[in-house]
């Protein structure tokens, strides 16, 4: 009788270490899960957000005009050829996000316009998303 009671004993010590180790894994799964949604998250706000940073630039004739477009409550910036862009994490301007767009103009014409977009962290300064775009001009369209 007495062996059946220790066997008993050690079986159930074993499911416990096998429970608690089952759940430990899961803890991980789900940390890991977590942290990987939110950077997709972020990346899909990067690429929204450089999006509609090639839109301005096609929209726009000059860095001026880019940063006039892209100048919500102060969270753009002009320095020299480059326009900066602060967002929050849900893409909305915020001047002191935690996203930022670079948009540099590289090669600028009569009829087209060469740039490049990256996107940010602002905290650690890591490239999250880039883009090379150009924009064509069409002057004296419809005369």
């Amino acid at each position: 009788m007495k062996k059946h009671i220790t066997s008993f004993y050690v079986e159930t010590l074993i499911l416990i270490l096998v429970f608690v180790a089952v759940i430990l894994t899961l803890t991980q799964v789900f940390g890991m899960a977590k942290k990987q949604s939110e950077e997709a998250k972020l990346l899909t706000s990067a690429v929204t957000l450089a999006q509609n940073a090639a839109e301005a630039f096609s929209a726009a004739d000059s860095a001026e005009s880019l940063f006039t477009l892209l100048d919500e409550g102060g969270n753009a910036a002009l320095e020299g050829e480059i326009v900066t862009a602060a967002y929050g994490a849900d893409g909305k301007p915020d001047p002191n996000g935690v996203l930022r767009v670079e948009i540099k103009r590289v090669s600028d014409s009569r009829w087209l316009a060469i740039g490049y977009i990256r996107v940010l962290r602002t905290d650690s300064g890591d490239e999250i998303y880039s883009l090379k775009m150009t924009a064509h001009f069409l002057e004296d369209f419809g005369k």
